[in-house]
């Protein structure tokens, strides 16, 4: 297998439990959505033309888990 196998593979595994780990906090009341964190949970920009800022935690790891999967793709 290559890295690109490898890479591939994480993304298939890893991304459909951090998603379904960002849906199932805020269900078990872990995380709160009507909280949100005075910083930032996770920022990206991409060349200055996406921007992406989230204040919610399960949010960001419903994204994270989202980028894994599309990686995967």
């Amino acid at each position: 297998m290559t890295t690109t196998d490898y890479i591939v593979l994480i993304g298939m595994v890893c991304g459909p439990f951090t998603v379904l780990g960002g849906l199932v906090l805020p269900y078990k009341g872990v995380v709160r959505l009507s909280e949100a964190s005075c910083e930032e949970a996770l920022s990206i920009e991409h060349k200055k033309i996406v921007k992406i800022k989230v204040h919610y935690p399960a949010l960001a790891l419903f994204a994270i888990g989202v980028a894994f999967i599309v990686v995967a793709a």
